[in-house]
């Protein structure tokens, strides 16, 4: 139990300094050209992308969990190279650039989906929840900047979840295949 309370004290931890270099952020030149709500939400989501899936790895550094890291990044990239392969076969027009065929899923939610469906699986649910509402709005920031439709946010979704199956497969097949030539 104490050990469960010092993750979720460090976890949200995490979601402070997440919110806080996201707010950081908007405040850079960069961003401090937004000029109405939809390029907030969108360069949020921009930022949001990025910070949730880092503020793991960040927390495996300070912790010194290279089995908690290494897992993550596998997890990770399993789920980006989904997620553009998808788009690669699918090809599907953006609402606003129909010339643009890669909106199919989108990569903005599923990258960001990353971070509470791993913290869920790892630490359950209650040090997940923050996570998956900051992701939720990562989704809804996609759609409320038209640049993607809702299907897309919910196969970002899909993706990160599968991916964390695939990974935990590939992990089981690869330890089986140990045992095995051990064994010879």
């Amino acid at each position: 139990m104490i050990k469960f309370l010092q993750n979720y004290v460090s976890i949200n931890i995490f979601i402070i300094l997440t919110i806080l270099s996201v707010l950081i952020s908007l405040t850079t030149n960069k961003y401090s050209n937004i000029t109405n709500t939809q390029q907030f939400h969108q360069k949020t989501g921009d930022i949001l992308q990025i910070t949730l899936p880092l503020s793991i790895g960040t927390y495996g550094l300070i912790t010194k969990n290279k089995i908690l890291l290494k897992s993550f990044a596998k997890y990770f990239i399993i789920s980006q190279a989904i997620t553009h392969s998808l788009k690669a076969i699918v090809r599907r027009p953006r609402p606003y650039n129909k010339n643009r065929k890669d909106s199919f899923p989108s990569g903005h939610t599923s990258s960001a989906f990353t971070a509470p469906v791993f913290l869920h699986s790892k630490y359950g649910l209650a040090a997940a929840i923050p996570f998956y509402a900051l992701s939720t709005y990562t989704g809804y920031s996609r759609v409320v900047s038209n640049k993607h439709y809702i299907t897309d946010i919910i196969g970002g979704i899909i993706v990160a979840f599968i991916s964390l199956y695939i990974e935990a497969i590939i992990k089981f097949i690869i330890k089986k295949i140990k045992i095995y030539k051990s064994k010879q």
